[in-house]
């Protein structure tokens, strides 16, 4: 008996930590950019058509106002293209003064680059209030639905030792379909709920 309540608790724990990353498969389509034979990176390596892959949040808060809260940056995973050094910026989510309510990511980081610099942005614009959660929160589960635009851009910049802009070059995605990706713990919680039922029928019939 002793064991089953330690696997729901186990189950239990590894269910709540899961919970504060949400996995998102997605599909989308190639719209606008800005080529520029000059400079080689990721956006060069991503397919001419369309893109599918994972889009992770970690949803821990990184600083909060009246107006926006600031979570952890997002990850994307394109099937069959390397984002090896491609990062990305803390998300935001917060409400516009025109009304409408935005996704987007943006640095906190003033401080001037050197080198080439690879970035994976998300920008969602919804269609009215009310679409983000209490206090500007991030909405979640994402629904595709509730956004007139939902786009994934990718950019490569080159910049000399005083931070000026060298080169550039950067392409979007528009996001055609968004689907919440299970939790493996959820697997876990069913499976030690399922032992713990027969384990009471066991000893009742005893």
């Amino acid at each position: 008996m002793r064991l089953i309540v330690l696997l729901f608790i186990m189950s239990f724990s590894a269910t709540s930590v899961l919970a504060s990353t949400v996995s998102y498969r997605f599909t989308a389509e190639r719209g606008s950019g800005t080529p520029n034979d000059d400079i080689d990176g990721i956006v060069d390596a991503l397919p001419v058509s369309g893109i599918s892959g994972t889009l992770t949040f970690d949803l821990a808060v990184l600083d909060a106002d009246s107006s926006s809260t600031l979570y952890a940056p997002p990850a994307v995973s394109i099937d069959g293209v390397d984002l090896s050094g491609v990062g990305s910026s803390p998300l935001g989510s917060f409400t516009t003064t025109t009304g409408l309510e935005r996704i987007n990511s943006f640095s906190l980081s003033a401080a001037p680059l050197t080198g080439t610099v690879e970035q994976f942005v998300i920008q969602a614009t919804a269609r009215a209030t009310g679409t983000l959660g209490p206090d500007n929160t991030l909405p979640l589960p994402l629904v595709l639905s509730d956004f007139n635009e939902f786009r994934l851009l990718f950019s490569t910049v080159n910049y000399d030792d005083d931070g000026k802009q060298l080169a550039f070059e950067n392409v979007a995605y528009d996001v055609t379909e968004l689907a919440p990706v299970p939790l493996p713990a959820t697997g876990l919680l069913l499976m030690a709920g399922l032992v713990g039922l027969v384990s009471v029928r066991r000893i009742r019939t005893a």
